[in-house]
């Protein structure tokens, strides 16, 4: 698998709340969020601030957060209002699929949101960014967490389990993958299992470490139990003499 997808969801509107703090928000609020992701590139144009949506590439980031703050399923503080999505690809793959196809990450990150609309079984109402910077070209994506409701029905609320955080990287893999040269694929495997061998050596020595301290502990306490009884017998020894 090729992608990488991470997923965390935000309450607080305006300033980052201490939930979002624990859950990891650097930028907590949803408004916050939007601007970082928005704004962050210098080569983004001030009329499109970096945004693109399903229906458009300069999407109104103002009337997305708009809709979140007036949304009447959304007005508990401690509701969940967004989730945050990141996508990644390793950069030589996402240049080579870009070559390929001439499709860009705006096309990939349509088509899995549009997958995972599928999957949900609802409308999901979402504004997304991408970001070029670094080695790991990657899109930044707010959901909002509720859906679109039907007459007369209540909005439904948008969930984003670890399933569907593993069906958004098998949706990625799947519309990639098949563009790049086997060699690629074959070099990322090994690079992946080598990691994997390394991480489990790593994980086994920590465990026998620990296993070590643990007897050496036992041990030790033994060797004290051990002393105090001979001392207690020795007094009383001493004492019947």
């Amino acid at each position: 698998m090729i992608a990488f997808a991470k997923v965390r969801y935000v309450t607080t509107l305006n300033r980052a709340g201490k939930s979002d703090r624990a859950n990891g928000q650097k930028h907590g609020s949803v408004e916050g969020h939007l601007k970082y992701i928005g704004f962050r590139s210098t080569e983004l144009s001030k009329n499109g601030a970096g945004f693109f949506s399903p229906e458009t590439d300069s999407a109104d980031w103002k009337a997305y957060f708009k809709r979140i703050k007036e949304h009447p399923a959304l007005q508990h503080s401690k509701s969940v209002k967004v989730h945050q999505a990141i996508l990644s690809l390793r950069g030589h793959e996402y240049r080579q699929y870009l070559e390929k196809t001439g499709k860009d990450f705006k096309h990939i990150t349509r088509k899995v949101m549009a997958e995972l609309e599928a999957r949900k079984g609802v409308k999901l109402d979402w504004i997304a960014a991408f970001h070029e910077k670094g080695k790991n070209p990657h899109v930044h994506i707010s959901i909002k967490a509720v859906g679109d409701a039907l007459p007369g029905q209540r909005s439904p609320r948008i969930k984003l389990e670890q399933e569907d955080i593993d069906f958004i990287k098998e949706s990625m893999s799947r519309e990639v993958e098949p563009h790049l040269d086997n060699e690629n694929i074959k070099e990322r495997d090994y690079a992946s299992s080598y990691s994997g061998a390394l991480k489990y050596l790593a994980n086994a020595i920590n465990s026998f470490g620990y296993e070590l301290e643990k007897m050496r502990n036992q041990y030790e306490n033994e060797d004290e139990f051990l002393k105090k009884r001979k001392s207690k017998i020795k007094k009383k020894t001493d004492r019947g003499r």
